[in-house]
C-alpha cells in the first residue's frame, strides 16, 4: 500500500510497471494498494479513498498495463500515431530537432513510457521556435 502521483501519462508506478488510470486524475496523489495478483487505485476524498480502477499485477519492469476506457481516444493513439505527430513537430523546429526526435525514439527499444516524457518537451518547442513563431513576434 502506498501513495503515487499520477503521472501526465495517466499512469501509476508500482514496482516499475506503469498502470493506466483515468486522465482526470493527472497530476493528483492516488492511494495504491496491490498484491501479487493485483493493483487497485482509489481516488483520495475528504470522505475517505474511493475506488477507481483495478489492473491484473504484471512482473515484467517497464512494462505499460492498458485498461479500455482508462483515456479518452485522443489519448489512445498508436505508438506510431504518436511518433509521426512528434516528428511533424520537431521537423518544424528545424533539422537537428528532428534528428534530435529520431534518435531518442530509436534508442526506446522497450518502448518505455518515459521516453515520450522525453520527447514531449522538445516536441513543445515548437510552438516556441517554429520558423512561424519567429515571424509572429516580429511583427509585434
Amino acid at each position: 500500500m502506498g501513495r503515487r502521483k499520477v503521472s501526465v501519462q495517466g499512469t501509476v508506478e508500482v514496482d516499475s510497471c506503469h498502470y493506466e488510470v483515468s486522465h482526470l486524475l493527472i497530476g493528483q496523489i492516488v492511494s495504491v494498494q496491490y498484491d501479487a495478483r493485483e493493483v487497485r487505485v482509489y481516488r483520495l476524498h475528504e470522505s475517505g479513498p474511493k475506488f477507481e480502477i483495478r489492473h491484473d499485477r504484471s512482473l515484467h519492469k517497464g512494462h505499460l498495463v492498458r485498461k479500455e476506457g482508462a483515456h479518452p481516444a485522443w489519448m489512445d493513439r498508436t505508438r506510431h500515431e504518436r511518433e509521426a505527430w512528434y516528428l511533424r513537430g520537431a521537423s518544424k523546429v528545424g533539422p537537428h530537432c528532428n534528428a534530435l526526435v529520431e534518435s531518442i525514439l530509436s534508442d526506446d527499444r522497450g518502448r518505455h513510457p518515459r521516453t515520450h516524457r522525453r520527447v514531449l518537451g522538445i516536441r513543445d518547442l515548437e510552438g516556441a521556435l517554429a520558423p512561424r513563431s519567429w515571424k509572429r513576434h516580429a511583427r509585434r
